[in-house]
């Protein structure tokens, strides 16, 4: 699970949050540029799928060189109705 600030929002006067179980740990990620397709439903694995597989084609076709890893955004609680709901699949993009 991540939790994402951006570089912005980070001041001193914002203090990090330190986790109170020994199994999660934090790490800070280098700034980057990524690209991320937006969609809805119900999030299950097949659909990640099919919304990656979406978002690889349109990089192929615009010769955006991405991490071949993706991500998976989930951003509601599992109470949300499922149209409701937003999801991203997202890569970095390479230099």
């Amino acid at each position: 699970m991540h939790f994402i600030l951006p570089h912005e929002h980070i001041t001193d006067n914002i203090p990090v949050p330190q986790p109170n179980d020994t199994r999660v740990n934090l790490h800070e990620i280098a700034e980057h540029t990524a690209i991320a397709l937006r969609f809805s439903g119900l999030g299950k694995n097949q659909q990640f799928i099919q919304q990656q597989k979406i978002l690889e084609q349109y990089c192929r076709a615009n010769k955006i060189s991405t991490e071949t890893i993706a991500y998976q955004a989930r951003y509601n609680p599992p109470w949300t109705l499922p149209f409701l709901r937003r999801h991203e699949i997202i890569f970095k993009i390479l230099d």
